[in-house]
């Protein structure tokens, strides 16, 4: 679970998350928050009104971190599985796996 925002108001609580969110980040544009979660998932959400847009799915344990690049147009994972996966957010497509971390 976890709480958005858009454009200062408070959206409501984003549910989904099967286990504890422990990591979150804004789109640069601020249309969608990225969540990671224990339950081995980052899921895209749409702050305007709180909508689930879609789950990455891929890692073998906790997603610790997620991050969006500047242009916002990759999202970056961050797993306690040693890997780090870079997706389209657009549409959720896997692009690389980058091991070893």
């Amino acid at each position: 679970r976890a709480v958005g925002w858009s454009g200062g108001g408070f959206v409501g609580a984003l549910e989904g998350h099967s286990h504890h969110v422990n990591s979150a980040c804004v789109t640069p544009n601020g249309e969608y928050a990225v969540t990671g979660s224990y339950d081995k998932t980052a899921r895209i959400w749409r702050l305007a009104d709180g909508e689930h847009v879609r789950t990455l799915e891929g890692h073998s344990n906790s997603v610790t971190s997620v991050y969006v690049t500047p242009d916002g147009k990759h999202v970056v994972t961050g797993s306690e599985d040693r890997t780090a996966r870079v997706w389209r957010l657009d549409d959720g497509a896997h692009v690389r796996t980058l091991e070893g971390h």
